[in-house]
């Protein structure tokens, strides 16, 4: 079995993250799909969420890699730990997309088990060290 390396994204990264996204959302609807640029801008604000998005103080895309192709990846964030962050969401972490290619499930099983840890292990771990 090829190995997995998971890794932060890369703006490389950007055709085959859109790619998988894609293979996500039209096989709940078929046809859906959003563009790179739409993508990326999601990555890095959401201005669909005008209340708790600006209570992001960090976050973080990680890709699962195998033999050179992304296979999964996993959008994460954590909410600010001060008073600008609702009170039930300080210092909150929360896994904003995760999609995994099925016929690569070791990627995604590595995957999921980093972001775990990342998300749940020890209060305060960065989500990409």
């Amino acid at each position: 079995m090829p190995s997995v390396q998971i890794r932060p994204f890369r703006r490389s990264d950007r055709d085959q993250l859109t790619d998988l996204v894609n293979a996500h959302a039209g096989a709940v609807v078929p046809g859906m799909g959003t563009s790179v640029a739409a993508l990326l801008a999601s990555l890095d604000r959401d201005p669909g969420e005008p209340v708790t998005d600006p209570w992001v103080g960090e976050r973080a895309t990680l890709v699962a890699e195998q033999q050179h192709r992304v296979v999964a990846a996993a959008h994460l964030l954590r909410y600010l730990d001060d008073d600008r962050a609702g009170e039930s969401f300080r210092g909150m972490p929360r896994s904003g997309l995760f999609a995994g290619r099925a016929s690569n499930s070791a990627a995604i099983f590595a995957l999921n088990s980093l972001v775990n840890v990342r998300l749940f292990g020890r209060s305060g771990l960065p989500l990409v060290t």
